[in-house]
């Protein structure tokens, strides 16, 4: 799960297979109450630290003035950096026939004390506000971002990063 969105547990997947040292490709999904997408693109590892993804793909919505889903074509960037200290992650996406077309939601956190973190957290329709996570293992980190500047009805965002 990664966090929740109006009330509603979301989810996104991120799924890479490597081609080359450099190169990979990646399959995107993401799941909540009336939204579905999906993308697949190439991903470049900049170093080892930090990949520049791209997606393209299919992303089908129920407007609250439309009965049945539509459906638009979706372009993704991401932006992702991770050290033994520091994390920051970065998506941007382009809904083609969307009245709202632009997305955006990022983070940036340090490690402070074994497997305590802080940082900041945004995202579009929901505000942004300081991030705490706490890795209850090396794959598994629980996050909780209480938002400040609210610019939806949201009050906090939390989310469960799973890695593997």
């Amino acid at each position: 799960m990664r966090g929740f969105h109006r009330g509603d547990p979301t989810a996104r997947a991120y799924f890479e297979k490597a081609i080359t040292d450099n190169f990979s490709l990646n399959l995107t999904a993401f799941k909540t109450r009336g939204w579905d997408e999906v993308t697949l693109g190439p991903t470049y590892y900049v170093a080892p630290d930090m990949s520049l993804a791209v997606g393209m793909g299919t992303s089908r919505y129920i407007a609250s003035n439309e009965n049945a889903k539509s459906s638009h074509q979706t372009v993704s960037a991401f932006w992702f950096w991770k050290t033994d200290t520091w994390e920051a992650e970065v998506l941007v996406e382009r809904y083609s026939r969307d009245p709202k077309p632009w997305y955006q939601e990022g983070y940036a956190q340090k490690r402070i004390n074994g497997g305590l973190s802080v940082g900041v957290f945004a995202k579009k329709d929901s505000g942004w506000g300081p991030r705490l996570g706490y890795d209850i293992n090396r794959n598994i980190n629980v996050w909780a971002s209480p938002l400040i500047k609210r610019t939806g009805d949201s009050t906090a965002i939390l989310g469960v990063k799973v890695s593997f």
